[in-house]
């Protein structure tokens, strides 16, 4: 703060009770807003009843907004030379008179989107507030060729020596709105998040200075609400919504998400004691639009709001899904990290950390009651992490004790787990939800369908700690297991190169998630099985490639050549039942089996 030239003079009685005081002409300057004054000055009632005398001419000089802004939004990108200018000249005696007017002087404002900046266009801003022989007069008006039109004016009657109005004086005006578009003003909005489209608004202002009113409409049209990360994108929307004094009527709101659309409608009242009552209906509604997930719904829900309690009750169903899970979120911190030597903003304060069993309900959710059913339906299917299957099940959410808990099950529908080298079938995959919403239950199997032996795999436990161990009907050992599951026979008499083939379906395991280059290229060719093998004995050994594709669960075609073989050999295997198998082969020699195993200890 810099002040100039100030020259204070106060009269005070015997008693010590101030009876008048003057401020020379001067001015102050304060965070880059330089205020300066021509007359300030108060003097005491000069007899009993009547009001006080007072004095004030002043200008603000011109003040650069931008900077301002950027206080307020270091993040936003604020730029732009606006220039903002005002005066304030308030006489009272007899009567109160007073003019403040803050106005454009020159300049625009601007907020960077991406990379650009995006220009209002502003033409002219002028507020001013006017008050002569109790007449009170209050205008605003922004104009820009991007931000579009924003003007109002009311007035209101008093006595004419009150220096502000009483809360029961009667006030009546009107506002108006035409923003051609709205994504200008996306800036307000958290990171990530725009918005599209024009709004018109119209209403008119009454009631009393305490308990002002509102009646008009509020129309949208061709509305977007986008956020590209988290996969929202809602286009060509409408709003019609109606006010009448505490009552807020909402005609229309629809969305368009990819084919589907989404209806809000409802009534709310203001005041006091605020409530309101809405009902959401979505048909085939592309709730989730990114592409690695694609999530389509159709259902119909209430919500309640009332004083701190909240009442949800819906119906949704899943008409389609894609959710691809190897495309993995970008890094960030857990909940309970508080960075503390990161450096504070103006005005900021150091937020605690949150307790370790996660944030403590909000008096709104401990009242609050929630009951929604989402059936994953007939379409839906998750890719990813060497799974690929489709979903089906029901769950349903609610707010026990205030916190978000969900039950209910999803299990599996012909689904495929790739481990091992091999192309598994999922006989059975159950997710279970008991409440936690992180912490589902897993209880999967997944076998290898072309063996007359059950092996496969089992994941058990939690999605936060699986377990992942093989599996066989009868138990065996593990290495016969293995041997089973990825060669296709008993560890006996294994070769080198059988061993070799082990040893890549350990480094498989150690690979994890991401596989190896192997499986890359197996699921870029199209196959399912690819080896390589010796077969005959001294020096007659021949080195054999080997390709195959499960065309169904049944149904599996290869082909095999020797690398010193003139031509190779095709193989249809078809299994009727688990012990009952049919193999037709052409090449070098045609052939039809009819296989028949039985196995005994």
């Amino acid at each position: 703060m810099l002040a100039r030239d100030v020259e204070l003079a106060a009269d005070l009685a015997p008693g010590g009770a101030p009876r008048e005081a003057r401020v020379a002409p001067g001015s102050i300057a304060l965070l880059g807003a330089t205020l300066r004054w021509s007359e300030a000055a108060w003097q005491a009632a000069p007899r009993e009843g009547a009001p006080s005398r007072l004095r004030l001419a002043a200008k603000l000089d011109p003040l650069a907004v931008a900077p301002w802004l950027q206080r307020a939004q270091p993040d936003a990108g604020w730029r732009g030379d606006l220039r903002l200018a005002g005066h304030v000249d308030i006489r009272r005696a007899e009567r109160f008179d007073a003019d403040i007017v803050l106005e454009r002087e020159s300049g625009d404002l601007s907020v960077v989107r991406g990379n650009l900046p995006l220009a209002f266009g502003l033409t002219g801003l002028r507020l001013a507030l006017s008050a002569h022989d109790g007449q009170w007069e209050a205008a605003q008006a922004i104009v820009g060729s991007q931000i579009g039109v924003v003007a109002g004016a009311q007035t209101l009657r008093t006595a004419a020596t009150a220096a502000w109005p009483e809360a029961q004086t009667p006030i009546q005006g009107v506002v108006e709105m035409r923003i051609p578009d709205v994504d200008v003003w996306s800036a307000w909005l958290p990171a990530g998040w725009r918005m599209g489209g024009s709004l018109f608004t119209t209403a008119q202002v009454g009631g009393t200075v305490g308990a002002p009113q509102l009646g008009g409409r509020i129309e949208g049209s061709q509305l977007a609400l986008g956020n590209l990360l988290q996969g929202v994108d809602l286009t060509e929307g409408s709003l019609l919504l109606t006010l009448r004094g505490e009552d807020l009527r909402l005609e229309r709101l629809r969305f368009k998400g990819g084919d589907g659309t989404l209806a809000v409608d409802g009534s709310a009242r203001l005041g006091a004691s605020p409530s309101a009552e809405l009902t959401l209906v979505a048909e085939r509604f592309e709730a989730l639009s990114r592409v690695d997930r694609r999530i389509a719904v159709s259902g119909r829900a209430t919500v309640a709001l009332r004083e701190q309690a909240l009442a949800v009750d819906g119906k949704f169903a899943v008409d389609r899904g894609r959710i691809d899970i190897s495309q993995s979120e970008a890094p960030s911190l857990d909940s309970d990290v508080v960075v503390e030597n990161r450096p504070l903003r103006p005005g900021e304060q150091r937020a605690p950390a949150p307790a370790a069993n996660g944030p403590e309900p909000t008096p709104l959710m401990k009242s609050s009651r929630v009951a929604l059913e989402l059936a994953l339906g007939n379409d839906l299917r998750l890719k990813g992490r060497g799974i690929d299957t489709g979903l089906t099940g029901t769950l349903r959410v609610s707010t026990p004790e205030g916190r978000l808990a969900i039950n209910g099950g999803v299990r599996t529908v012909n689904g495929r787990y790739a481990a091992y080298g091999q192309n598994l079938f999922i006989e059975r995959g159950l997710i279970r939800f008991s409440g936690e919403v992180a912490a589902p239950r897993l209880d999967i199997l997944a076998v290898r369908q072309d063996l007359d032996v059950r092996v496969g795999v089992t994941v058990q436990g939690s999605t936060t700690d699986p377990r992942v161990r093989l599996y066989s009907e009868p138990d065996m050992s593990e290495m016969d297991k293995l041997s089973w599951l990825v060669t296709g026979r008993a560890s006996e008499g294994l070769g080198r190169a059988d061993t070799a083939i082990l040893q890549q379906a350990a480094l498989a395991l150690l690979a994890g998630e991401s596989g190896g280059p192997s499986t890359g290229l197996l699921q870029r060719l199209g196959l399912d099985e690819l080896s390589v093998s010796q077969s005959g004995e001294g020096d007659a050994r021949d080195t054999v490639v080997s390709v195959g594709k499960q065309l169904s669960d049944r149904l599996f075609v290869g082909y095999e050549r020797g690398v010193n073989a003139t031509a190779g050999s095709w193989q249809l295997i078809y299994r009727v039942a688990r012990r009952f198998t049919v193999r037709a082969q052409t090449g070098d020699e045609s052939a039809l089996d009819v296989i028949w195993t039985w196995r005994w200890n």
